[in-house]
């Protein structure tokens, strides 16, 4: 799997949970992540069950600090991207959540910045951008 790809879906997989965490939308978007990372075994799932919901806390009880929130990001981009290096059969299905509905960005100060992988692609965003016909 070309190195480039694995950093895309990991990094946006990422900001996925780092955005759900704190919602409404957080249990389900664990879960669906969790079993997709413990890949059916339930002690796996588990383990990875019990890490994101550390990080959740850990981001919430930090009121979502810059620094915080982007040293869960990065902690969850390294671990989905050993996931999908070492279970390629897991990247379609990273994938398929990725193309699901992602919950609304979460803002520290003000600024927000969103990534939507699209057709293998990494479109980012920030601030004010409008990009379409008028």
């Amino acid at each position: 799997m070309e190195e480039e790809i694995l950093r895309i879906l990991a990094t946006a997989a990422a900001g996925v949970l780092v955005r759900a965490m704190g919602t409404r939308l957080w249990t389900s978007t664990r879960d669906q992540w969790a079993r997709l990372l413990g890949r059916s075994d339930t002690g796996r799932q588990t383990e990875f069950t019990e890490q994101l919901d550390a990080s959740a806390a850990e981001v919430t009880q930090a009121g979502a600090t810059p620094r915080v929130v982007d040293a869960v990001s990065e902690r969850w981009r390294d671990s989905v991207r050993t996931e999908l290096q070492n279970h390629p059969e897991l990247v379609d299905a990273a994938q398929s959540l990725l193309d699901e509905e992602v919950p609304e960005p979460r803002s520290a100060s003000g600024a927000t910045q969103t990534a939507r992988l699209v057709g293998g692609f990494s479109i980012q965003s920030g601030g004010n951008t409008t990009i379409g016909h008028p």
